[in-house]
């Protein structure tokens, strides 16, 4: 299936965006994804979360997941740039065993709390503060930004 006939049906909307137009939603055609996700310090990853509410997936007494993502968008409505996502995968209200994760998991019980999404170009950071929502904290637009979140990341890990 050719790129074009993938998007066809889906109506794609001329938007006024400052002084530019943006298409709404934006189309990917040219990605890659890459995701893993490694045991951390329970405690560590509780001082970093918002609300007593959200309860990180557990994997072991003391141990939790943490999620990290990249992503390269080689072609886009916004141009190509890369992202890094450091989340944590949480349920909320409440503590899940790792065997009712997974069946949670099933019945969309389960969420992701990202921590961390740099990315390397303006357009994407602002595009992402101002219609999805994300926190400008979240995002940075500096290559050294995404290669010195993960190196923080280890460190920080490592001194637990």
């Amino acid at each position: 299936m050719e790129r074009k006939e993938f998007f066809r049906e889906i109506e794609h909307r001329e938007v006024p965006w400052g002084e530019r137009t943006i298409h709404v939603p934006v189309f990917y055609q040219d990605a890659a994804t890459m995701n893993a996700i490694f045991p951390a310090s329970l405690a560590r990853i509780r001082k970093l979360l918002p609300s007593p509410r959200i309860h990180p997936i557990r994997t072991a007494p003391g141990r939790a997941l943490v999620s990290i993502t990249a992503h390269e968008f080689r072609a886009s409505d916004i141009g190509p740039y890369n992202e890094v996502g450091v989340g944590f995968p949480f349920s909320l209200d409440h503590s899940r065993s790792p065997v009712s994760t997974w069946l949670g998991r099933r019945r969309g019980e389960q969420s992701l709390y990202v921590h961390q999404l740099p990315v390397t170009t303006a357009i994407a950071r602002d595009l992402g503060v101002e219609f999805a929502g994300i926190r400008r904290s979240w995002r940075r637009s500096t290559s050294k930004a995404v290669t010195g979140g993960a190196s923080a990341l280890r460190r920080r890990e490592r001194r637990s």
